[in-house]
């Protein structure tokens, strides 16, 4: 097979690049209109045929635990770092991998070129939350309708019938069912709701997300009220309003501004009420890393705890309502470098590799510090010492590798944290840091 797959690599790579090969004095090589119509439908079958061999090897690979012997944490992270595919891509490759095992239809109909990769996730989700007193049979009827379908609506619209697609298949059921028809919706929103903070674009990070008809009821209800026009209040409103940061809007700002201010003073509000619960051992609060310097003089940047980037003017603004804890000494003045004194490592130590390591310092893990948890490069048992400069920031799955997977974690030369691989990852066992987390700023830590 290996020979197969790569002797399609190249003649497709061969294809992909005869234009650029061909002199542009030679126009009869450029294909007419007509012939590139038909060739974007036949390399669209080939894609979608390809994509049900690559998702059978996905899945082949899962069921194998293949992931684990390479020592990745999950076929997702595996896929991730081989393919170079975002993490939320690697994820569905993996659940579409599992539908297809599933329901060898709808897999020979991607092989096929049937049905599209998107439409096989609307047609799996379809099927996943159909009532669970529906017979087999129903099931592979709904199935079958689906991919019929397909043949005629893009996902979107597919995804409308497959909401009624028992209607369809078996009537006479759907209406038996039909009481159940809420739940399932119910279901479905559940499954679907996320939030996501998308990566730094100019100076804005967009928000997107999906929420039940219940949980976006109560979001509004806490927004209403700090969102509403200044016109609107009465005065002991505008009195409040006007007290606190970021609830007070004027007739000049549009609603979508009223929301987003509105959003930010919620979770300002919860911050500051101390009632939201530990996050990775410590209070939740906003931190931000900035250069002694610059947090003087307003001029160079600043970075949150996740990594953006921002201007050090902001930092200076947000240090009026905000704690900035020292690198190097806690808030009261405790020392970071603790010695033998205890075993765990205390709040301020953990801030101090958090500003450090930016999260997992583990090569190329990307998980955030409040995942992780404070190891000691040099063993406790060990005379290992509860200090900054022996400790380092890991998340559990590689915190157990560290400890029984062969992997080394030490100081390098410059104080920094690095990984010594096993043998049978590399037999020299050339060190290897994480480049993912933004650079600290506080190199001397």
């Amino acid at each position: 097979m290996r020979e197969a797959v790569r002797k399609l690599r190249d003649d497709a790579m061969a294809v992909a690049t005869v234009d650029a090969a061909v002199p542009a004095a030679m126009p009869s090589a450029v294909p007419d209109d007509e012939m590139a119509a038909a060739c974007v439908a036949d390399l669209h079958e080939t894609i979608q045929a390809l994509s049900a061999l690559q998702l059978r090897l996905v899945r082949q690979l899962d069921k194998n635990d293949f992931a684990r012997k390479t020592s990745s944490r999950s076929t997702p992270a595996w896929l991730r770092d081989k393919l170079r595919v975002d993490w939320y891509v690697a994820r569905r490759m993996v659940a579409q991998a599992a539908l297809l095992d599933r329901r060898p239809e709808l897999n020979s109909a991607l092989s096929t070129g049937d049905v599209t990769g998107a439409q096989a996730r609307v047609i799996g989700e379809a099927l996943r939350f159909l009532p669970e007193a529906v017979e087999p049979e129903t099931v592979n009827a709904a199935e079958q309708a689906l991919i019929d379908y397909a043949q005629r609506f893009e996902p979107a619209r597919l995804r409308k019938i497959g909401d009624r697609i028992l209607e369809h298949v078996s009537p006479d059921e759907a209406t038996r069912l039909e009481g159940e028809a809420l739940r399932r919706a119910e279901q479905r929103a559940w499954w679907r709701r996320g939030l996501t903070l998308c990566a730094p674009v100019g100076g804005s990070v967009r928000v997107m997300g999906c929420l039940t008809v219940e949980d976006a009821a109560i979001v509004q209800a806490a927004l209403d009220p700090l969102c509403a026009p200044a016109s609107t209040r009465s005065s002991s409103e505008k009195e409040t309003a006007s007290g606190s940061d970021g609830a007070g809007h004027d007739e000049s700002l549009s609603p979508r501004q009223r929301r987003a201010d509105a959003l930010v003073e919620v979770c300002r509000r919860a911050l500051r009420s101390g009632d939201l619960p530990h996050n990775g051992g410590l209070p939740p609060q906003m931190s931000v890393t900035i250069d002694y310097e610059a947090l003087l003089t307003g001029v160079g940047a600043a970075y949150t705890e996740s990594g953006a980037r921002l201007d050090a003017e902001a930092a200076r603004r947000m240090a009026c309502d905000a704690r900035i804890l020292p690198v190097v000494l806690g808030g009261a003045g405790e020392p970071l470098d603790l010695g033998r004194s205890r075993r765990l490592f205390s709040p301020a130590q953990r801030q101090a590799l958090a500003v450090r390591d930016g999260g997992c310092a583990f090569p190329d893990c990307d998980r955030p510090p409040s995942w992780c948890e404070a190891h000691h490069m040099l063993p406790w048992d060990h005379d290992g010492p509860t200090d900054v400069a022996q400790g380092v920031l890991l998340c559990r799955p590689h915190h157990r590798l560290v400890h029984g997977g062969g992997w080394t974690a030490c100081r390098g030369a410059d104080g920094l944290p690095e990984f010594l691989p096993p043998a049978h990852v590399d037999p020299t066992r050339q060190p290897r840091r994480n480049i993912l987390h933004r650079p600290a700023i506080h190199r001397r830590i």
